[in-house]
C-alpha cells in the first residue's frame, strides 16, 4: 500500500466519517419514514398535538439535530474538491455522493423542515381549519418517502466511493500526470 499523503488522508478521513454518518442518519430516516410519520400524520391534527405532547416532551438528544448530515457537508465539498486531482474512478463516485448530499440538505433546509414546522405550529395552535395544511402534510409525505430513496442512494454512493479509494490506495499515482 502506498503511503498516504496529508490531502489523501483528509479525504479519507472526511469520507470515512461522512459515510458513517450518512449511514446512521438513513437508517433513522427510514425508521422515521415507516413507523413515526405514519403515526403522528393518520388523523391530523389530533395525532400532531398527541405526537408533540407525549413524544416530543423528553430531554433526550434529538435525532434530527445530532445525526444530520449537514454537519458534514462543507468538509466533503472541500474533500472532494481535493480528490479531483488523483485522476481515479474514486472522483466521480464521490462527486455524485457529494452532489445528492448537498440536494437532501437544501431541499430538507429550504422546504421540508420549515413545511413540517408550519404544519406542527397549526396543528399545536388547534385553531382554524386544518384543510390547507393537510393537503401540505400530504405533499411532504409524498416528498419525504422520495427523500428517504435519494438518501439511500446517497448512502450507496457514499461506500462505493469508499471501495473505490481504497482500490486507488493500490494504483500509481496520476496526481501530477500531465503537468
Amino acid at each position: 500500500m502506498n503511503d498516504m499523503t496529508a490531502r489523501r488522508k483528509f479525504i479519507l478521513i472526511v469520507l470515512l466519517v461522512t459515510t458513517m454518518d450518512w449511514a446512521f442518519w438513513t437508517g433513522g430516516q427510514l425508521f422515521n419514514l415507516l413507523m413515526v410519520v405514519p403515526g403522528w400524520s393518520y388523523d391530523a391534527p389530533e395525532t400532531i398535538r398527541w405526537y408533540q405532547q407525549h413524544m416530543l416532551s423528553h430531554d433526550i438528544a434529538y435525532f434530527f439535530v445530532v445525526a444530520n448530515p449537514v454537519f458534514f457537508i462543507i468538509p466533503a465539498i472541500i474533500a472532494w474538491i481535493s480528490s479531483t486531482r488523483l485522476r481515479t474512478p474514486f472522483v466521480k463516485w464521490f462527486g455524485v455522493a457529494v452532489l445528492c448530499d448537498l440536494v437532501v440538505t437544501l431541499v430538507v433546509g429550504l422546504w421540508m423542515a420549515p413545511t413540517a414546522r408550519r404544519i406542527f405550529a397549526v396543528a399545536a395552535r388547534g385553531v382554524g381549519n386544518f384543510a390547507a395544511e393537510s393537503v401540505a402534510l400530504h405533499y411532504w409525505k409524498i416528498a419525504n418517502g422520495a427523500r428517504v430513496v435519494l438518501e439511500i442512494i446517497t448512502l450507496l454512493l457514499f461506500l462505493i466511493a469508499l471501495l473505490k479509494f481504497r482500490e486507488a490506495d493500490h494504483l500509481p499515482r496520476l496526481e501530477n500526470a500531465g503537468r
